[in-house]
């Protein structure tokens, strides 16, 4: 049987040792904070089971590097973790559950109402915003301004955001196969041109505003997928 170890690890030089142990980082993944403000419980049964990086359990040294990479973030209670990366990993939340507290002017919005600290989102880089199939076909209107509202209040809050995806999923009160494949290509036509008109419209907007006072600027690049079923 092949060794499971190599005892000679320590004696490589600190240096090599230090980039054995960041090639063995995890790869992002997608991590689901629970918002404060709301306290809305999420229909959407959590498809990720993604636990910390075994890298902060190997010993000093691999813990010591992965906590350059990963911070511990208790009050955002993620079901399966507490360690988060913020530069790669996906933040997910609920985008109906999001929007009555992200539409508040900046300059009045709490910390705590958010659950997200202001220096995270001067670091998150990466948010999907996720929607049931019911909301978004049976009320579409309702749909595409909610997803506006929460997509402008990206755009405003956070400040280094690079991607930002619309995912729409199947949600239990909905058979897939019997009720939405009739009505798929009305989704994805009716629904989803008027969603993309009013993002870029917003992000016009947005865009427009935010370089004329920081002309280093850059705005995120946007995304809409359709998902059947709870996995992602």
């Amino acid at each position: 049987m092949a060794p499971t170890t190599f005892h000679r690890f320590s004696e490589l030089p600190a240096e090599l040792r230090d980039l054995i142990w960041e090639l063995g980082l995890p790869d992002p993944v997608r991590r689901y904070p629970e918002l404060m403000w709301t306290k809305a419980q999420s229909s959407r049964p959590t498809p990720s089971r993604v636990k910390d990086p075994a890298m902060l359990r190997v010993n000093r040294e691999s813990r010591a590097i992965a906590l350059q990479f990963y911070e511990r973030r208790d009050h955002y209670k993620c079901r399966y973790g507490r360690y988060f990366n913020l530069e790669v990993d996906e933040i997910c939340f609920e985008g109906m559950y999001l929007f009555p507290g992200w539409r508040r002017p900046v300059g009045i919005c709490r910390e705590e109402e958010f659950n997200i600290d202001f220096a995270d989102r001067r670091t998150i880089k990466k948010i999907v915003l996720a929607f049931p199939w019911s909301y978004a076909s049976s009320s579409p209107f309702n749909f595409v301004r909610t997803a506006g509202e929460v997509f402008l209040s990206c755009l405003w809050h956070f400040d280094t955001l690079k991607t930002i995806t619309f995912e729409i999923w199947q949600d239990d009160r909905l058979d897939i196969m019997d009720i939405m494949a009739p009505r798929m290509h009305e989704l994805d036509v009716s629904t989803s041109r008027m969603l993309r008109a009013r993002l870029s419209m917003m992000l016009d907007h947005v865009l427009q505003l935010r370089t004329s006072n920081e002309p280093d600027y850059r705005a995120p690049t946007w995304r809409i997928q359709v998902v059947a079923g709870n996995g992602t």
